[in-house]
């Protein structure tokens, strides 16, 4: 994008005719800005000074320059752009080796939770099982409490 050939020109610059005393200025310049601002306009002709080229050149140059600076910005947009995707696939990357090991981890974990839950259910088997023999030595004294209080009636005595 060239930024000055969009802009319309605000100033036309036309070779002035050389006055006697070797400076170039328009009289009604002079007049208008006064006698200390009209000597800052007057060039020496022998400096070989050509103000429309001047102006011409600078312009060139500047259009030069930001020509640079937008190559050197896409250059830059190039290496954000290369900078983001690699770092994109390193957190992917990171990422899928945070899952892998955290399936892994899952997987150890599983197996010792399910050793532990195999001797959980052993325990409550044997558990169980003497809960069981518990009721029926219970009801054993249970009876044998009742047999023993029939035979000991009040009308054996």
């Amino acid at each position: 994008m060239e930024v000055f050939d969009e802009l319309p020109s605000t100033s036309h610059s036309t070779p002035r005719p050389s006055h006697g005393d070797g400076f170039q200025s328009e009289p009604d310049e002079r007049e208008a800005l006064g006698a200390d601002q009209a000597s800052s306009l007057e060039q020496p002709s022998c400096w070989g000074i050509n103000t429309e080229n001047s102006i011409d050149d600078i312009s060139v140059r500047v259009q030069d320059l930001v020509g640079k600076i937008n190559v050197r910005r896409s250059e830059d947009q190039k290496v954000m752009d290369g900078f983001q995707e690699t770092l994109v696939q390193k957190v992917t990357e990171v990422c899928r080796e945070m899952k892998d090991h955290f399936y892994s981890v899952y997987d150890k974990n599983s197996e010792e939770m399910e050793a532990k839950l195999l001797e959980l259910s052993g325990v409550l088997e044997s558990c169980r099982k003497l809960s069981d023999e518990l009721v029926r030595a219970s009801r054993a004294l249970a009876g044998l409490r009742q047999v023993v209080a029939l035979g000991h009636t009040p009308e054996q005595q």
